[in-house]
């Protein structure tokens, strides 16, 4: 979304750190969401039955709210 919000084509992968490379080309500030590179498993291991995790309610509450945090982050940027 925030690519597309600049012009750029848009990335095909869910690596969180290759994201977050290309949009800190435009802007310094997602660099911060490095920390959330913890979240970039979920979005592959739990997608592939050969691979299913079922994490902790603890674990799972977590990678919800860093989710949240860089959906807010994002499309803070895109308004």
């Amino acid at each position: 979304m925030y690519l597309v919000s600049k012009g750029e084509e848009p990335v095909i992968t869910h690596n969180i750190s290759i994201l977050v490379a290309i949009c800190a080309q435009f802007e310094l500030a997602f660099k911060e969401l490095g920390k959330y590179d913890f979240l970039t498993g979920y979005a592959v291991s739990l997608r592939y039955p050969d691979d299913f995790y079922i994490p902790e309610v603890d674990e799972a509450r977590e990678a919800l709210a860093a989710a949240k945090e860089v959906r807010v982050f994002v499309t803070g940027r895109t308004a």
